[in-house]
């Protein structure tokens, strides 16, 4: 569904770049590549824990809302994550900057 979603604005006469994120894992996309593919590896700054539940054979699932996305029960970023905020800093700004 996202793929969909950049295909789309990258389609655009104006769009040439795409930058998908939740906050915690960002992904560039470029229309140079010609396909959608990602610039460079996603920079995930921490990891997200999903709430489960259990299903009516007794195994833990991830609990979805209505519309079927996992709810996030809480993030951890990882206690020295500066190294990876300064990744995200840097990719940025050269992604921009092309």
């Amino acid at each position: 569904n996202c793929l969909e979603e950049i295909e789309r604005h990258l389609q655009a006469k104006k769009n040439t770049k795409v930058i998908l994120t939740d906050g915690v894992t960002w992904t560039f996309y470029d229309k140079d590549n010609g396909f959608i593919k990602p610039v460079i590896e996603p920079i995930c700054l921490g990891e997200l824990e999903y709430r489960y539940k259990k299903s009516k054979y007794n195994k833990h699932i991830v609990e979805r809302t209505k519309g079927r996305i996992p709810i996030v029960e809480d993030i951890h970023f990882p206690d020295k994550n500066e190294k990876m905020f300064n990744k995200l800093k840097d990719e940025l700004k050269m992604f921009i900057q092309k």
